[in-house]
């Protein structure tokens, strides 16, 4: 039987970004929601039909309130530098009696150890605090995680597919909660297509979602086999948790903030007790058609695509 869902008015900010695109996609598909899309007036990007759009100066507060009259939920799926501006969304969202906020998450648990090592995640409460200061809207925070189909062929997993080489963490044992780009956004789209009564159950806390769980062991060995090679093809090494942290400080101490962070953002979550592993959260969403994804089928498409593009 067919999911039932309930329509509301939802504003998208970010709708061109990674998780923008999916979550338009597949709001777009349940054909039970008015969507609108505010962007910046430059903005190119063609969306799809029956999509309201409305464009404007995101520094303009008037044309922010206008964009949010009558909105149900807005959602701010902003990239990193761009992140700042959720304030005057926020605040926006707040005069205009906009029910609920979902700022700008989808990675980490926010409750998770491995935040407080992390400055930029951890500023994200900013954001939370401000939407519940304000009294007015409820947030929801959507945490997905790393997107595996995105980090993989970056070689952010500490696994650098062309090159063939390794680096695992504290042996690579571990696991962690991840997701894909467009597993992601279909999750975020089934949420807000929730009835009341369940929506209001994530009011002012995370939603957690989850596609593949899987440790850097176990995702080398898929690549192994997606690639067909093997050990003996591949320079594997390791590190310890605590020597990826000293270079982290070590970069920061020389003002290298993105350089910190990036050293140490990805091996904490797949480090143990640093809660990278949300697994006993994940909602179930498999009566919504999003069931758990194959680690080798996921992988095996990654591959393909590096080829593809090593090739062109």
């Amino acid at each position: 039987m067919a999911p039932i869902r309930q329509g509301r008015n939802i504003a998208l900010v970010g709708a061109s970004g990674n998780v923008g695109q999916q979550t338009l996609e597949a709001l777009s598909a349940h054909k039970v929601h008015n969507i609108t899309v505010i962007a910046r007036t430059e903005s190119t990007t063609e969306f799809p039909a029956g999509v309201t759009v409305k464009k404007g100066s995101f520094q303009d507060n008037d044309f922010l309130e206008g964009a949010l009259e009558g909105q149900d939920v807005l959602v701010l799926q902003l990239a990193a530098p761009a992140m700042h501006l959720q304030d005057a969304f926020i605040q926006a969202a707040a005069k205009k009696g906009v029910k609920y906020v979902l700022p700008t998450e989808w990675g980490s648990d926010p409750s998770a150890p491995l935040v407080e090592k992390l400055p930029m995640i951890r500023d994200k409460r900013k954001k939370r605090q401000l939407i519940e200061d304000l009294g007015v809207s409820s947030w929801i925070a959507v945490v997905n995680n790393l997107w595996y189909d995105y980090c993989l062929p970056a070689g952010l997993l500490g696994i650098d597919v062309a090159a063939r080489k390794a680096t695992l963490w504290d042996g690579g044992a571990t696991k962690t909660s991840l997701s894909t780009v467009r597993s992601a956004g279909a999750a975020t789209a089934e949420l807000l297509g929730f009835p009341d009564a369940e929506l209001a159950r994530y009011r002012n806390s995370s939603f957690y979602v989850s596609s593949l769980h899987a440790s850097q062991g176990e995702i080398l060995e898929s690549v192994m086999r997606a690639t067909g090679s093997t050990r003996a093809d591949w320079t594997i090494t390791e590190r310890s948790l605590d020597e990826v942290l000293a270079e982290a400080d070590r970069l920061a101490a020389e003002s290298d903030e993105l350089g910190s962070l990036m050293a140490k953002f990805f091996a904490l979550h797949f480090a143990e007790g640093q809660g990278g592993d949300f697994s006993h959260k994940v909602v179930d969403l498999s009566g919504f058609g999003i069931e758990a994804l194959d680690l080798d089928a996921v992988t095996e498409q990654v591959v393909r695509r590096l080829k593809i593009a090593t090739e062109l």
